[in-house]
């Protein structure tokens, strides 16, 4: 699916602006969805088309986590029971 304002067959238009028209400044991103998966009604959103995962609740707290532990390579799980085709018990 393409952004909102194009269609499937057509990706020459213009998307819809992720402002609103009257130059209020509102911005017309999706909330973070309550439910999984997203409800009919947050997804069939007119008003608010566009879904800007990175200012869902929750992604902020991912982005300074991935900071604090950048440089600190995670070791690799070895599992105690497997075989040599990598079948885990």
């Amino acid at each position: 699916e393409g952004p909102p304002g194009v269609s499937r067959k057509d990706y020459t238009r213009q998307p819809l602006s992720v402002f609103d028209e009257e130059g209020a400044g509102r911005d017309r991103c999706k909330e973070t969805p309550k439910q999984h998966p997203a409800a009919a009604e947050w997804e069939q959103d007119k008003e608010r088309p566009w879904v800007c995962e990175h200012r869902w609740r929750g992604i902020p707290g991912m982005i300074s986590f991935r900071k604090l532990i950048k440089g600190n390579a995670a070791a690799k799980p070895k599992p105690r029971h497997a075989d040599s085709d990598g079948h885990v018990a």
